[in-house]
């Protein structure tokens, strides 16, 4: 009973950690597209 836990608790925190790891390299790649695809602001001349 108490291997059968354990391999599930080995199980769940290598998933725990991939889960984590998935949200931050998609947290990353929409940052870095967010910065490539910004539009420099024009400047206004005033008249």
């Amino acid at each position: 009973m108490l291997e059968n836990l354990l391999i599930a608790l080995a199980i769940t925190w290598k998933g725990m950690l991939g889960i984590f790891v998935a949200s931050l390299i998609i947290m990353l790649s929409v940052m870095i597209m967010g910065k490539l695809g910004q539009e420099k602001p024009e400047k206004k001349e005033e008249a």
